[in-house]
């Protein structure tokens, strides 16, 4: 998000926000798997890991 602010004509949501104006459905939808595809990620790399060390510190695994 900190970077959709800093550069506000590039990124996702310009991308996702041209898409919707031109109607380009194609697009539109490759911009959201992008997003889903990072959101993945990123819940699997580093809120997994974390989770992993509160369950460890805790003894609740």
């Amino acid at each position: 998000m900190g970077g959709e602010l800093m550069l506000p004509n590039h990124g996702l949501g310009f991308l996702l926000n041209v898409g919707r104006e031109f109607s380009d459905v194609a697009q539109v939808v490759a911009v959201m798997v992008i997003m889903v595809i990072i959101g993945m990620m990123a819940d699997r790399l580093v809120f997994a890991r974390v989770e992993k060390r509160i369950h460890t510190r805790f003894g609740l695994s």
